[in-house]
């Protein structure tokens, strides 16, 4: 996550990459960037295979255990707390107006936990045609919910707080996403053409197949595109978003280049 940071009057006050963490002030800036985000930089990814001997090793343990996610909550809360924004840089140019969560976000929503997987700034069909309204002043959020059920809802930012994501019993949900060399060959074939299955690892997991593939989506960014990156197969990323909204209507204007 790359974020353009604004002030309340839109001002360019610099940037903030989540990993590796960084800030970089623009050269107008009046607020100490740095000791706003203090502390973010330490909460890292790191190798603990090793068994901790000591108390401070424990201590270290437990520190470092913190994941990407909660890196970018924690610069969320730290823009919050100053009043800033944080705008994706594309959007920045273009002066959309902030957005106050972002895909891949864990959220909470009346219906329970989600995972921010879209986010729309003009009206749209949603789903069984459902008419939703959405504008730059109020963007509405699509949630990929943990209750299949329901599979995805579409919400204003007041309905939805953050959360994180709960242990799903995987730690690496995403390598049991890798494909075979033949596969990847057809990874560039019409999007609907394949249908996305649940990993053996999956389904081995006492914890929710559901909690699983969203905690996957997540850690992709939340967007087709990210997994497209991640699993380098346009028809996998997208039978992967299918059967996390469980609604295939995101696919229009969508091509297999896209």
């Amino acid at each position: 996550m790359r974020r353009v940071i604004l002030n309340s009057d839109g001002d360019r006050l610099g940037m903030v990459n989540d990993d590796p963490f960084e800030v970089s002030p623009a050269a107008t800036a009046d607020a100490d960037l740095e000791a706003a985000f203090e502390g973010v930089a330490d909460a890292t990814d790191a190798d603990t295979a090793a068994p901790p001997v000591n108390s401070d090793q424990l201590a270290a343990e437990s520190f470092d255990s913190e994941s990407l996610a909660h890196r970018r909550q924690l610069i969320r809360a730290a823009a919050r707390a100053n009043g800033w924004a944080l705008v994706n840089p594309t959007e920045a140019q273009r002066g959309t107006l902030a957005r106050q969560y972002l895909e891949g976000d864990v959220v909470q929503s009346p219906q329970g936990l989600g995972v921010v997987t879209g986010v729309e700034t003009e009206p749209f069909e949603g789903k069984n045609g459902e008419q939703i309204d959405a504008s730059d002043s109020s963007p509405t959020y699509i949630v990929a919910l943990k209750d299949a059920r329901v599979g995805v809802g579409f919400y204003s930012a007041s309905e939805l707080s953050e959360t994180e994501m709960p242990d799903t019993g995987v730690g690496d949900p995403t390598a049991a996403l890798a494909m075979s060399d033949a596969e990847l060959a057809d990874g560039d074939a019409a999007l609907a053409e394949t249908t996305f299955d649940i990993p053996d690892s999956w389904e081995d997991s006492p914890k929710s197949n559901r909690l699983i593939l969203l905690d996957a989506w997540s850690s992709m960014g939340g967007t087709f595109e990210g997994a497209r990156r991640e699993l380098g197969s346009n028809r996998l990323a997208a039978s992967m978003k299918d059967r996390v909204l469980q609604w295939e209507a995101w696919r229009e204007g969508v091509t297999d280049d896209a």
